[in-house]
């Protein structure tokens, strides 16, 4: 039988308590498949207790040996479980680039190198297409799953600086989902981490939930702490795009 571990929600705090404990991950070339998955699964929840987005209690099941999907089951309040898979959206190309990045002293990757000079629409395209094509990877294993309702889908994307309009971008890759989702019963939410932020739903309710709202401070009791956070992962990643150490 499958080893796996049951992570207990029962409030907000207690997700804030798990993003604390998983959101600190080494440069992208040191760091572990898993533990890869616990901080996109973490910034996703945080997300949605940010938001009231989620009924608790909630119970998250991992499993531990990586024998079977998906990688999580969630359950929430009564309701039936529901497998979560995280999947990036990546091309190999842009991984070879920004291994350099982080491996070659004085290296950079900034959106141009990204996208190889392509124009904003084409770049828009270029996003579509590796959120489709991760999409589409997992519908093809949803019948080798852990039998559950539905599953929904994480999808992390590397290239979090690209030079594209997000309502427009995403406008598309609804349509393209909503196609999607006629030859794929099982498929639940689809969501999007865009550095901090998460894209909640996007081709149902679609909400854009920001790390920090400045605009709207009052719906951050611990806005200093993120705004913090904030900044101290963006130099880390400059130093891992810079390849420092």
């Amino acid at each position: 039988m499958a080893a796996r571990k049951k992570y207990c929600f029962r409030s907000r705090e207690d997700v804030e308590k798990f993003w604390r404990s998983v959101r600190d991950i080494p440069a992208r070339t040191r760091r572990s498949k898993r533990a890869e998955e616990r901080y996109a699964l973490g910034l996703y929840l945080f997300a949605r207790a940010t938001y009231e987005l989620i009924d608790f209690p909630m119970t998250v099941e991992e499993d531990m040996d990586g024998t079977r999907s998906p990688d999580f089951f969630v359950t929430e309040a009564d309701a039936c479980p529901v497998g979560l898979e995280v999947t990036r959206a990546t091309t190999q190309a842009l991984q070879r680039k920004m291994t350099r990045a982080e491996t070659s002293a004085g290296s950079r990757v900034t959106p141009v190198d990204l996208d190889d000079g392509l124009l904003v629409r084409e770049s828009e395209d270029l996003w579509c297409r590796q959120i489709e094509e991760a999409v589409n990877k997992k519908l093809a294993k949803f019948n080798k799953y852990r039998p559950a309702r539905s599953y929904d889908l994480l999808v992390y994307n590397d290239a979090s600086s690209m030079l594209w309009d997000r309502e427009r971008t995403l406008a598309r890759l609804r349509q393209c989902l909503r196609n999607t989702r006629t030859s794929a019963p099982l498929l639940g939410k689809v969501s999007i981490v865009i550095s901090l932020d998460v894209i909640y739903d996007v081709d149902g309710e679609c909400r854009t939930l920001p790390f920090v709202n400045l605009e709207s401070p009052e719906g951050f009791p611990d806005l200093g702490n993120r705004v913090e956070y904030a900044a101290q992962k963006a130099v880390r990643d400059e130093l891992h795009r810079s390849g420092s150490r």
